[in-house]
């Protein structure tokens, strides 16, 4: 997990990375993506995505293959074709994992520490304030500033908004078209022997 921003910083490197090197080869301009403080946010942003998209198509694709096939076979013989399959029969099923997976990558989003750190981080290492992020501030603040009770108050902060937006994201499922037509079907998934 801490490696893998310095591999990153290394692409993103403005005189040294290879995302510079195929940019001037195609004829653009290099860019010091690392020290424009919007392009560092872009930067870690895209870093960030790159880490979790990865969990979350492994967890779409557990749930797809658990999708049940015979709501889709009742739909094709009902006359639904591909598109309208995956709009009205997969994407409610499959409303729990989306759930999961918002949670959860708004828990990492919210953790965001040693991605910021490195790529954010000056020539010497210390880190550099293009960047700012809650839990960096946190430390900071508790360990180099021993601002202890500020950063005790920062993380109450962030614990509030995390459940705050995780309990609109389960009010969001709960809504019309969310999974309670699947959890009360009269039909059990198998049948137990006799």
């Amino acid at each position: 997990m801490y490696r893998l921003p310095w591999h990153w910083k290394w692409i993103f490197d403005a005189k040294l990375g290879p995302l510079n090197a195929i940019i001037v080869s195609l004829g653009g301009e290099a860019q010091a993506w690392l020290f424009d403080p919007v392009l560092s946010v872009v930067c870690i942003i895209l870093l960030v995505s790159w880490q979790t998209l990865g969990y979350a198509v492994l967890i779409y694709l557990v749930g797809f293959r658990n999708l049940p096939k015979s709501v889709f076979e009742a739909a094709r013989l009902d006359g639904a074709n591909g598109v309208q399959s995956f709009l009205y029969m997969s994407v409610p099923l499959l409303k729990p994992i989306t759930l999961y997976v918002s949670v959860v990558t708004l828990i990492s989003g919210f953790n965001v520490y040693a991605q910021a750190y490195v790529l954010a981080s000056d020539t010497q290492g210390a880190p550099g304030r293009l960047v700012r992020v809650l839990v960096l501030d946190m430390l900071e603040n508790s360990f180099q500033n021993f601002r202890v009770g500020y950063a005790a108050a920062e993380a109450v902060i962030l614990l509030l908004i995390v459940l705050v937006l995780t309990t609109v994201q389960f009010g969001l499922l709960r809504q019309k078209g969310g999974t309670d037509h699947v959890r009360q079907s009269p039909h059990p998934p198998f049948e137990l022997p006799d």
